[in-house]
């Protein structure tokens, strides 16, 4: 069995403000502020720890997505990242 180790990779920051797809946003903190998912595909999101208040870091923007949450990594289908909306957190 091999493991392959992504480089972090800094995605384009957007200038849009709210609640933005955790896919169009980065920053060194955003909060999740909810889902655009189907009940099931969100409820396992919540028990991967991904849920609203949340903060997690986006290391990886394309497919699959990877987050930093809670001090682990999780890849999530881009088609399912794009569905979790968050907010960037200011640093102060």
């Amino acid at each position: 069995m091999s493991i392959m180790i992504q480089p972090e990779v800094s995605p384009v920051v957007s200038d849009e403000t709210g609640p933005q797809s955790l896919t169009k946003v980065a920053s060194h903190c955003l909060e999740i502020v909810g889902f655009g998912l189907p009940a099931d595909q969100e409820h396992r999101l919540r028990t991967m720890g991904l849920f609203e208040g949340q903060c997690l870091q986006l290391i990886k923007a394309s497919n699959p997505v990877i987050v930093k949450v809670a001090g682990a990594r999780v890849a999530l289908a881009r088609e399912v990242a794009d569905f979790i909306y968050v907010s960037a957190v200011s640093d102060s």
